[in-house]
């Protein structure tokens, strides 16, 4: 599930639930005119979770979840900020 929270021509930002030890894609509303610098932080109260990106466009990306020990994988809410701002 992804909710997108604003949206500029420079910037956007959101979050998106993401199950651990997979990815979720994300898209954005409005395509940005060149490839985004795209950040994002799990919000969680594990210090050892850890969200990456992959496969930035200016139409979306993917973020993928790391799994943290065993036992069954939890739904970990991911916020994340993209912007093309400075990318000539």
């Amino acid at each position: 599930m992804e909710i997108e929270h604003a949206t500029t021509e420079k910037f956007k930002s959101g979050i998106v639930v993401v199950t651990e030890d997979s990815s979720a894609p994300v898209s954005f509303i409005t395509p940005f005119k060149s490839v985004p610098v795209v950040t994002v932080t799990p919000i969680s109260t594990e210090p050892t979770h850890g969200a990456t990106v992959d496969n930035i466009t200016v139409n979306g990306f993917d973020v993928f979840m790391n799994k943290q020990g065993g036992g069954q994988a939890d739904d970990i809410t991911v916020m994340w900020v993209a912007s093309d701002m400075g990318n000539l």
